[in-house]
């Protein structure tokens, strides 16, 4: 969904330092290889203005 959303918006990995990290975490979020902790998803959801279950 993070990529979706991501990519829906125009925006690259680097884009979301802010609310995620490095892009190299990002890309490792979006490949399924690490997941997203409770204050990442509170930040992404202001950034994509959703709701917490659209990570979940």
């Amino acid at each position: 969904m993070l990529e979706f959303l991501r990519k829906q918006q125009g925006l690259t990995q680097k884009d979301l330092k802010k609310e995620i990290g490095e892009q190299p975490y990002v890309s490792d979020i979006e490949k399924g290889k690490k997941n997203l902790t409770t204050s990442q998803i509170e930040k992404l959801c202001k950034r994509f203005d959703v709701s917490p279950n659209v990570f979940f």
